[in-house]
């Protein structure tokens, strides 16, 4: 079957190789078992969680893009009669898809096994939906301003280090005016809303991180002609 559009190509791709399949699923599985085996403060478990999807979102939008960009795949999809927007679009939302699938076994596990609030399920799938695209949008514009395999690897990494402790992942005391600045990243209300599944955390604003990766996605989709400028 040949894909007519571009997120039916990047499926077909992902599942084209059943070991390299199984091997993403299995890797995160096995990484954040200790998460679910290991009696680990509820901060560290929530922490690990949503460190792991800012991490595997980010990295893997950025390295497939930039890969994407050096083979030249992208002057191609230029040349598409279709907006630059909604072929970004279709790539986060495949990726977004891919790393959810990925990271859903280990989330349900390590969230079922304990004593957690059923009622807060919608909450946190809702904000675990928004932090998959925000971090695959961040790969994006990771990769806008990498102009190099080697510098998109270090750009990501920054990213990653910097979302992360301004969405509190990482335990930094930050300043106060940097600790709000949190609030813009769906992460931090993923880290809230698993520690309100589990009693630790009071209620905070349910829809504001579901809201917050909707206007990173839309924010990123603006600049996205950026990287089918090519000199």
């Amino acid at each position: 079957m040949l894909p007519s559009r571009y997120w039916q190509k990047e499926f077909l791709e992902e599942i084209k190789s059943k070991r390299t399949l199984t091997m993403k699923f299995l890797l995160p599985l096995l990484l954040l078992s200790p998460l679910a085996i290991f009696s680990i403060p509820y901060n560290i478990k929530a922490g690990g969680i949503t460190a792991a999807v800012l991490f595997i979102g980010v990295f893997g939008s950025a390295v497939k893009l930039v890969r994407l960009r050096e083979n030249r795949m992208l002057e191609r999809l230029a040349v598409l009669p279709i907006p630059s927007a909604y072929i970004v679009c279709e790539y986060i939302l495949i990726n977004s898809f891919f790393d959810g699938l990925q990271l859903l076994a280990p989330l349900l596990i390590i969230y079922g096994l304990e004593h957690s609030q059923p009622i807060a399920l919608l909450w946190i799938f809702a904000c675990y939906i928004a932090s998959l695209l925000t971090a695959n949008a961040l790969g994006v514009l990771v990769t806008l301003i990498s102009g190099t395999s080697g510098e998109v690897h270090l750009f990501a990494f920054l990213t990653v280090l910097v979302v992360g402790a301004l969405s509190g992942l990482f335990m930094i005391l930050l300043p106060s005016p940097l600790r709000e600045i949190g609030f813009i990243m769906p992460f931090r209300h993923l880290l809230d809303a698993l520690l309100y599944g589990w009693g630790f955390s009071l209620p905070q604003v349910p829809f504001l991180g579901p809201l917050m990766g909707i206007a990173w996605l839309v924010g990123t989709l603006t600049l996205s002609s950026r990287l089918f400028r090519f000199k």
